[in-house]
């Protein structure tokens, strides 16, 4: 059957095999969207959200596969030179590879954009990950086509091997910032619109988490710009982890003659006060003293209230100082100061 049908092919004339040879071309691919309609319509109608992702990812790389398959025709259409022949079969074998690398890059990239979607924090890298995955495929995809067409890859890889390698040492810091960023990311130190202090002494609000640098915005409303691997490896204070919530703490010291008693009472009062009235306070925190040492001029200690988040204990700090100030005036509570000897010169 076969045979015949090769001499049968063979012995039409070169207008009515190129006749055939399009009509062929139309059918497939009428055939072709036909198909895609009705998959697509079953692909909706079905809870499996995978069903969509196979279709969506097929729909391009199948137009491949087929012009893969009209080029299989054509030296079976057509008396072809030998030369002509190798042509068309390696023109094929590139077809059906492009359409594999294209399926294979859309569904990984459907992959990514669904795992996107459920963490905010890694959209900083869709675009330097969809660009690394697609180069990755297209490589792979590269050489298994040379390696499927016949010719020798062993100097590719090698050649890939040292250029990576020169690439690495070239780009180390960037590199080194690219993969603490993915660090930071996955392991989640920090947050975008957290609160943090560095060993070095910077701190800020995140403004952003790139994919070489951490973004820092001050309270002057600067910004300051540190690569991720300094970030990575820096000692780190996070105000706002677990909680946003911190303890404001007020070291106060009350001269020796002081009923101790009494400035707890009044110093708890208008502590419970700034709690209720400023901003930032928590009005059902209750706030305490604790006596922490016999100072030089008097007796130490802290008085501990609580803030809704970082930045609103400069406000809570502010008003409980002034409050507390004006209370002890009015109660004859003493606030003693440090007098400091500056010995004298003898000459003068």
């Amino acid at each position: 059957m076969n045979n015949k049908l090769s001499d049968w092919l063979a012995s039409i004339p070169r207008w009515e095999a190129i006749l055939l040879f399009f009509a062929f071309f139309i059918l497939i691919f009428t055939l072709q969207r036909i198909a895609f309609h009705f998959m697509k319509k079953y692909a909706d109608k079905t809870s499996n959200y995978w069903d969509n992702v196979f279709v969506d990812a097929l729909r391009f790389p199948v137009i491949f596969f087929l012009i893969s398959l009209a080029v299989a025709l054509l030296p079976v259409l057509f008396k072809l030179s030998n030369q002509a022949e190798k042509f068309t079969v390696f023109s094929s074998k590139f077809f059906t590879v492009l359409g594999f690398a294209l399926f294979v890059q859309k569904l990984l990239l459907f992959v990514l954009q669904l795992f996107l979607v459920k963490k905010d924090s890694l959209r900083t890298y869709t675009g330097i990950t969809r660009v690394g995955i697609s180069g990755l495929i297209y490589t792979f995809f590269i050489l298994i086509f040379l390696d499927t067409a016949g010719i020798s890859i062993t100097p590719f890889i090698a050649s890939l091997g040292v250029g990576s390698l020169a690439i690495a040492l070239a780009l180390q810091e960037t590199l080194a910032s690219f993969f603490a960023g993915f660090y930071l990311v996955a392991d989640k130190p920090i947050r975008v619109g957290d609160y943090v202090r560095l060993e070095s002494g910077e701190e800020g609000h995140v403004q952003s988490i790139g994919w070489r640098s951490v973004r820092l915005q001050q309270l002057s409303n600067s910004t300051i710009i540190i690569p991720n691997s300094k970030f990575a490896s820096s000692i780190m204070t996070n105000y706002y982890f677990p909680k946003r919530e911190l303890a404001v703490l007020v070291n106060v010291r009350v001269d020796y003659s002081s009923d101790l008693e009494k400035v707890e009472t009044i110093t708890t009062e208008v502590a419970r006060d700034i709690m209720k009235a400023v901003p930032g306070g928590l009005p059902d925190f209750e706030p305490f003293i604790r006596y922490g040492a016999f100072g030089e001029a008097g007796i130490e200690f802290t008085v501990i209230l609580r803030g809704r988040e970082f930045v609103d204990q400069y406000l809570i700090r502010h008003e409980f100082i002034k409050k507390l100030h004006k209370r002890y005036e009015e109660e004859g509570i003493v606030i003693p100061s440090v007098l400091r000897m500056v010995p004298r010169n003898p000459r003068q």
